[in-house]
């Protein structure tokens, strides 16, 4: 859908871009046609002043303006503008295409497993913040545990980000080998264990409720978490099996994958698309 309506659109530009003004007059509404469309195409994609990440100072005129290499100037009553060559307004559209692939997330896949470049949670579209695999060492042999993918509403780039989302916000667990209950009850214990840096009255409670949600699962089993609100949703194998209320809860949950002692610091990293 995204594709179509930007192949439209850059359709639309180019034949503007490509017109000969003859007159101030139509000079002033073809800027505006060029201008309208680039807003049009820009607010569809969702790009802002932050994409992938980097931020922007420029407003979206001043980024049009610089990408046109167009210069405007009012001379008494006269509107004049420098006619922008074909060669220019190519460049322009290249470059609006270039900025829409950083921001529009894309799927990926890691160890055979495809990562969905967006989610529905809560009602809400999200798109695929970052995703990575998870190894533990056994035996000082890694082995290859499961791939991890991180949903937002918008690129979250640190803890601080993660942390002031109103979220929603969304994870999936696709595992690589067949595990048991009691690997997983394990797993998830040996990591609040070793990465939870938040805590609360109460939180051994919400952990042990939280941990007992998930049963075994085989080759390609997935666990999702999702974050609605002040509540915590556990999914195993597609299936609901239940809440945990409470913002802090959350917090702690966020703590194992970005907090200072992570499950893994470049899980961490890809998590977070950095």
């Amino acid at each position: 859908m995204v594709a179509h309506f930007v192949e439209c659109r850059i359709l639309a530009i180019r034949n503007v871009l490509a017109t000969n003004p003859l007159c101030p007059t139509r000079r002033r509404r073809d800027i505006q046609q060029k201008r309208g469309l680039t807003e049009d195409l820009v607010g569809e994609l969702g790009l802002n002043k932050k994409t992938n990440g980097v931020a922007h100072s420029h407003t979206l005129s001043e980024f049009f303006e610089e990408l046109t290499h167009e210069s405007t100037r009012n001379a008494g009553s006269a509107f004049q503008i420098a006619n922008c060559s074909y060669v220019g307004g190519m460049r322009f559209v290249f470059a609006l295409l270039f900025l829409a692939t950083l921001h529009v997330a894309s799927a990926v896949e890691i160890e055979g497993v495809n990562v969905p470049s967006r989610i529905q949670v809560g009602g809400q579209a999200l798109q695929l913040n970052g995703a990575g695999l998870r190894t533990v060492v056994l035996l000082i042999i890694p082995i290859k545990a499961y791939v991890a993918g991180f949903y937002a509403p918008a690129p979250l780039r640190s803890e601080a980000d993660v942390l002031a989302s109103a979220g929603p916000l969304g994870f999936t667990f696709t595992f690589l080998k067949s595990v048991g209950q009691g690997q997983v009850t394990s797993a998830w214990t040996a990591q609040f264990a070793d990465s939870n840096t938040f805590t609360y009255a109460g939180f051994e409670k919400d952990r042990d409720a939280f941990i007992a949600l998930f049963g075994p699962l085989q080759s390609g089993g997935v666990e999702s978490v999702q974050l609605v609100g002040t509540d915590t949703l556990v999914y195993d194998s597609g299936k609901f099996k239940g809440t945990i209320s409470g913002r802090n809860f959350q917090r702690a949950f966020l703590s194992l994958w970005f907090g200072s002692t992570p499950v893994m610091p470049s899980l961490k990293n890809a998590l977070l698309g950095t």
